[in-house]
C-alpha cells in the first residue's frame, strides 16, 4: 500500500562489549535499490552481551514487527542460555518519513499460562484490501528449549506437543490504555508434532539437520486467514515433514474499561481450516513458507532430503490440483549439517498489466557438487517463481 521495502538484521559485538542492535532500513520509495532511511535500535531490554537471535519481520498498515530471540551468556559459563522474545512494535508513520527521535513500544517475557514462548512469527498482511485491525502472530511449543517443556507430554519418551498459539497486538489502542493491547488464544491441531530428526541426504551414512518445531519461514495473512508452518518427526527415526496450516482468526471490540475506541481490537477465537502433512514417502520435507493469492491458491517452498535423494528445493502449489515440483535438485550430501539455511521464503507479485497472471517468487536452499571428497562444504540459494493454472 506504501510501496515501500523494509529490511531488518540484528547486529552483535564479536567482543562480547556490546548490548546488541537491531537494524531497521526502509526504502524511501518504490525502489528496492534505491536510498534507504536506517535506524540502529538498542536491545530495549539491554543487559550483559544479549544476542538477538532469528529475527523475524512482520507488517499490516501502521506497524512494523520485528521480533527476536534474546539470548545471553550464562555467568560463569562460555554458553548461551535463551532469556525471552523481544517484540518491537515500529510505526511505519516515523520510520517512513525518516524521523530520528521517534517513539516505539516493545514487549518482552511473553509468556503463556507462566511458560515462556518461543520465535512467535508476526504476520505479514501484504494485499492492500485486507485490513485485519491488529498485528497478529502465531507461536509453536518448542521442546528444544528446556523452560518450555511442560508445554508438551510426553509420550514412548519423546517430547509430544500440539497446538499454536495466535495473538493480536494493538499499539497504542486508546488514550486511557497506552500500553499495547495483548490478546491470546490456544488452538488445538489435528496432528501432534515433535522435534525432527538429522534426515538422510543422498546415502544412509549423511545427515542434514531438520531444524526444530518453532514456526518456519514466515507467517503471511491473506483473505481472513493466516499461513504458517513448522517441521516435525514423522513415521520413523529418520523422517521429518513439514506441517502446513491455515488458522482463521476472530477478533472482536476489546472488553476492557479504558479501552474502547475502535482500534481496542482483541482476538476472540481462532480455528484451523486447513492442515496438511507433506508426507513423501522416503523424503523428508522441512523448513516450508507459505504464501497465498487473492483467490485462495497457495505456493508451499520447502526442502527435501532422503536416502537416495540430496538436499533439494521443491514447492506445492496448491490450486483446483495439488502439484509438487523439485525446482532444484541436489547434486551432493553437505557436510557441516548445522550449517544449513534453515530458511525458505515467498513473496506474491500482483500483476504488473491486465492480462498478468499472479505470481509467486520463491527462496530455498540446495546442494551443488562436491567440494572436497563425496561432501559440499556448503549450501546454495535458488530463486525461481510460479503461478496457478
Amino acid at each position: 500500500a506504501n510501496k515501500r521495502y523494509i529490511v531488518g538484521a540484528t547486529e552483535h559485538s564479536v567482543t562480547g562489549d556490546d548490548e546488541g542492535q537491531l537494524w531497521i532500513a526502509v526504502s524511501k520509495e518504490d525502489n528496492a535499490g534505491g536510498d534507504y532511511y536506517v535506524y540502529r535500535i538498542p536491545t530495549p531490554t539491554g543487559g550483559k552481551d544479549p544476542f538477538l537471535d532469528f529475527p523475524r519481520l512482520g507488517q499490516d498498515r501502521n506497524t512494523i514487527y520485528i521480533a527476536s530471540n534474546k539470548s545471553a551468556v550464562v555467568p560463569g559459563e562460555k554458553s548461551r542460555q535463551y532469556k525471552t522474545e523481544e517484540w518491537l512494535l515500529l510505526p511505519k508513520a516515523g520510520l517512513y518519513r525518516g524521523a530520528g527521535d521517534f517513539s516505539y513500544q516493545y514487549v518482552h517475557d511473553i509468556k503463556v499460562t507462566g511458560i515462556l514462548t518461543d520465535s512467535s512469527h508476526p504476520a505479514n498482511v501484504w494485499n492492500p484490501s485486507d485490513d485485519p485491525g491488529a498485528g497478529l502472530f502465531v507461536t509453536s511449543k518448542n521442546p528444544n528449549v528446556p523452560k518450555n517443556l511442560p508445554q508438551c507430554e510426553k509420550k514412548d519418551k519423546i517430547d509430544v506437543c500440539n497446538g499454536l498459539y495466535v495473538w493480536a497486538v494493538v499499539p497504542n489502542p486508546d488514550p486511557r490504555h497506552p500500553l499495547p493491547l495483548i490478546t491470546a488464544v490456544a488452538v488445538p491441531t489435528g496432528h501432534d508434532y515433535s522435534l525432527p530428526p538429522a534426515v538422510p541426504q543422498g546415502n544412509p551414512y549423511a545427515f542434514v539437520d531438520a531444524g526444530d518445531t518453532r514456526i518456519a519461514g514466515q507467517v503471511t495473512y491473506g483473505a481472513g486467514s493466516l499461513f504458517a508452518t513448522l517441521t516435525t518427526k514423522t513415521n520413523g527415526d529418520r523422517k521429518a515433514a513439514a506441517l502446513l496450516f491455515r488458522i482463521e482468526p476472530m477478533l472482536v471490540q476489546s472488553a476492557l474499561p479504558d479501552c474502547q475506541s475502535p482500534n481496542c481490537r482483541a482476538i476472540d477465537s481462532a480455528k484451523i481450516t486447513n492442515e496438511l502433512l507433506l508426507n513423501y514417502g522416503d523424503d523428508s520435507s522441512f523448513y516450508a513458507t507459505t504464501q497465498p493469492d487473492p483467490q485462495g491458491n497457495t505456493l508451499t517452498v520447502f526442502n527435501m532430503a532422503g536416502p537416495k535423494r540430496y538436499p533439494a528445493a521443491a514447492f506445492i502449489l496448491r490450486t483446483t490440483k495439488t502439484n509438487t515440483v523439485v525446482a532444484q535438485p541436489g547434486v551432493s550430501a553437505i557436510r557441516n549439517q548445522r550449517g544449513w539455511g534453515d530458511y525458505s521464503a515467498v513473496a506474491p507479485r500482483p500483476p504488473q498489466s491486465q492480462g498478468d497472471s499472479f505470481t509467486m517468487w520463491f527462496a530455498a536452499e540446495f546442494t551443488k557438487g562436491p567440494t572436497k571428497g563425496i561432501y559440499s562444504e556448503e549450501w546454495f540459494t535458488t530463486v525461481g517463481f510460479s503461478w496457478a493454472q
